[in-house]
């Protein structure tokens, strides 16, 4: 078949959303396109080339792949995570920049040192997960749960974390200058050594369990102390 151009590819993505129905890209061709932020959500890549396509920020939730669909290991990775979850697996200091993982199952799961800048993970189940050494510069965390992570050494600058749930979570000498993480959930959190820059706290939660930087005083930050 020959090779679509992103144009075509919005247009059968609006012309399905049009009628009601998910996108047939059924053994097309679009390889090396640029399919950035576009929604494949329910859409047919069966026998679909997307070798050296740029998927990043593409939501692939609910996306049909078969044994005949090429795409790059990194998107079919996404593609996984996001359609089958990935509880407990290890990622290792795999690449999921850009990445659109809204409520990826990722509990107990090894990221420690992946590379999740920009990524998306809004509402991710990431309790008990090792993110120790991971980027997630200017990634969305916003209603993440985090209970029990270990986000020691993680790179957070600029990253978004509202309504985050961290209880108890391992933030110790972590990089979280610029980071919003009002209402977030910090009770039982452990912050010793983070770098706090400009961070937003207002109407974050935290106990008397919560270890601060040093040079936090809490009173003055916004937060609220629970009991």
């Amino acid at each position: 078949m020959s090779q679509l151009t992103r144009s075509q590819v919005e247009q059968t993505i609006d012309f399905a959303h049009q009628k009601g129905k998910t996108p047939d890209f059924f053994g097309a061709n679009l390889s090396n396109l640029n399919l950035s932020s576009l929604n494949f959500g329910g859409a047919d890549f069966s026998a679909t080339n997307l070798s050296g396509a740029d998927l990043s920020n593409a939501i692939l939730v609910g996306a049909k792949i078969d044994s005949m669909t090429q795409i790059d290991d990194k998107w079919r990775l996404v593609w996984k995570i996001v359609n089958q979850g990935a509880e407990g697996q290890a990622f290792v200091g795999v690449d999921l920049s850009n990445a659109v993982l809204i409520a990826a199952h990722l509990s107990r799961a090894d990221l420690s040192g992946a590379d999740l800048s920009g990524s998306d993970l809004e509402m991710a189940i990431l309790h008990h997960a090792n993110l120790h050494l991971a980027d997630l510069r200017g990634a969305n965390l916003s209603m993440a749960v985090l209970v029990n992570a270990d986000l020691s050494l993680a790179d957070l600058r600029g990253a978004n974390l509202r309504w985050a749930n961290l209880e108890f979570a391992k933030l110790t000498d972590t990089a979280i200058s610029g980071v919003n993480l009002r209402r977030a959930d910090l009770k039982g959190a452990n912050m010793d050594m983070a770098n706090f820059g400009s961070v937003s706290l207002l109407r974050a939660k935290y106990n008397a369990e919560t270890i601060w930087p040093e040079e936090v005083d809490p009173d003055t930050t916004g937060a609220i102390f629970v009991d």
